[in-house]
């Protein structure tokens, strides 16, 4: 039979090891969560107008093959308000034209943007022109990708 002192130093042995492994196991937890950020969660920090925004990595993208009101114009206030109520602080998805420039003069990249609602992918440009805020702008279009944006 083991004696109570020594049950005693077993159960202490015993403990030690748990409380050592979990402490091992929670600074694994706080490494891996701390190395994940800044992973998947690039989003709209800023709407600058009714075509354009700004994300938190700093990129600045301009909607391809619309143009919404300028400042100062008719409906620029409403076209920047709906874009800002469609995608500030939310993760987007960007894709590129297949055949048009993947910048403009100002730098700017320019993107088809896709925003989740619900689990569905909305197709940001097109509804800027679907609901009246914005007019096809076909720069540089040869290929017809822009005429997708009707119908």
């Amino acid at each position: 039979m083991i004696s109570t002192s020594k049950k005693t130093k077993i159960i202490v042995i015993i403990n030690s090891i748990v409380v050592v492994g979990l402490i091992f196991f929670a600074v694994y937890l706080v490494y891996m969560v701390e190395s994940k950020k800044g992973e998947g969660d690039v989003f709209v920090i800023e709407v600058i107008d009714g075509d354009t925004f700004k994300m938190n990595n700093g990129e600045t993208i301009r909607l391809l093959c619309i143009d919404t009101p300028e400042q100062n114009e008719k409906g620029y206030e409403e076209a920047t308000k709906f874009l800002e109520s469609l995608i500030l602080y939310k993760e987007v998805k960007l894709e590129s034209g297949k055949t048009l420039n993947q910048t403009d003069k100002y730098g700017r990249t320019l993107s088809f943007v896709y925003v989740n609602n619900l689990g569905k992918d909305v197709f940001i440009n097109k509804l800027m022109i679907e609901v009246g805020f914005s007019n096809i702008y076909e720069y540089g279009d040869v290929e017809g990708e822009c005429k997708g944006m009707v119908g």
